[in-house]
């Protein structure tokens, strides 16, 4: 499975040929979309029920019934045998490509009750647009906190979770963050309320931004595949962080799954989380440390070696001397360096050539002009 996503297509959608008459219905709660689609006449048999074709790897079929139901389901031409449970059907690893499933029912009377199939995506499925459900078992999802995979008790219909699990918290902090790239994104679960008088709050923070949710108890209580929250977004990457706010140990909420519209083309392009910030900042702190530590060492070390240098040229008796010298090269008068011992005296030049002359002895600057008035 490509990184724990399914790709989710709802019983109403427009993909799905019914091959006889069939009821589509709304019902609240307990259905993905509050949808389903049930049988509508005895022509409904063992000759087909539904048929879908997809591209990927693999097909699960959401079907329940009252009872017990004989049922069938065909890939490409292939028959796989008569099963005997409540209609739910997962198929084998396929190759990678194009497929076709057929689904029939034999037990019209036991009222099948189809709500949603998924299929697994492969490297040649198109994601882009598609509905992407990420279950709270995905490894993609950072949870916080004191979340448990247990049912509690209250809750008697895990075979209606989305692949029969969820996620449980009792308590305020509990929290899960998700990465991904789409276009929408919405958050399915359970409450049960117990016997608690109290709300549950959730917080839903999308980029940064907070939404505030507050269920009532009287609201859901115990219903699978309720929609928590549901945002439209900038198509796009974005961070999704879910933060229980205020719950009470007799209550709890259950995380079942989230889904999503795909900005991105196939699995191989589905976004991964940036690295974390904190650990950002810690790297660039260390790195100023370590600048900074070097930047005063190469400072004291610049001090050091001034000094010793200026105080070496005190003592010496040979400090050496520059001045700047006109050239006669060719008429020319441009300046040049000459290297003269300390104490040498300076032969003075025609007042034309306008020469500039400076010493640098002893650490002090002066004029050539200064020190020829020193020598009268």
């Amino acid at each position: 499975m490509a990184a724990g996503i399914s790709v989710l297509i709802d019983d109403q959608s427009t993909a799905i040929t019914y091959l006889c008459p069939s009821q589509k219905q709304t019902v609240p709660g307990s259905y993905y979309n509050n949808t389903r689609t049930t049988v509508d006449s005895s022509k409904c048999g063992m000759n087909g029920w539904f048929q879908y074709s997809f591209l990927g790897t693999a097909v699960q079929i959401l079907v329940s019934s009252n009872n017990s139901q004989n049922y069938s389901v065909n890939i490409d031409g292939s028959s796989f045998p008569l099963q005997d449970s409540s209609g739910y059907f997962e198929s084998p690893t396929l190759n990678d490509g194009q497929h076709t499933v057929t689904y029939a029912v034999e037990k019209l009377d036991h009222s099948p009750e189809f709500d949603y199939l998924t299929v697994t995506p492969g490297s040649s499925t198109i994601l882009t647009g598609k509905t992407i459900a990420v279950d709270d078992v995905d490894d993609t999802l950072t949870y916080q906190g004191a979340w448990s995979t247990e049912t509690p008790s209250g809750f008697n219909n895990t075979a209606k979770l989305f692949r029969t699990t969820a996620h449980w918290s009792s308590t305020v902090g509990d929290s899960v963050e998700l990465y991904f790239g789409g276009s929408t994104v919405s958050v399915y679960g359970v409450i049960i309320n117990g016997i608690a008088e109290r709300n549950v709050s959730v917080m839903y923070t999308v980029n940064d931004i907070p939404f505030n949710s507050t269920v009532t108890n009287v609201t859901l209580d115990t219903l699978p595949m309720a929609q928590l929250f549901h945002l439209d977004l900038e198509p796009g990457n974005h961070t999704l962080a879910i933060n229980v706010t205020d719950i009470s140990p007799s209550q709890a909420i259950g995380f079942d799954y989230i889904t999503y519209s795909a900005t991105f083309a196939n699995i191989s392009s589905i976004p991964t989380a940036p690295q974390p910030s904190g650990a950002s900042d810690a790297q660039v702190r260390r790195s100023l440390r370590g600048a900074l530590v070097g930047g005063v060492i190469g400072i004291v070390v610049l001090i050091a070696a001034l000094v010793v240098g200026y105080i070496v040229s005190k003592r010496s008796p040979h400090a050496v001397r520059w001045r700047l010298k006109p050239s006669r090269t060719l008429g020319s008068r441009e300046l040049t360096l000459e290297q003269q011992p300390a104490r040498k005296q300076y032969d003075s030049f025609s007042r034309d050539l306008c020469s500039a002359e400076m010493f640098v002895a002893d650490g002090k600057f002066s004029s050539h002009k200064e020190e020829k008035k020193a020598a009268v």
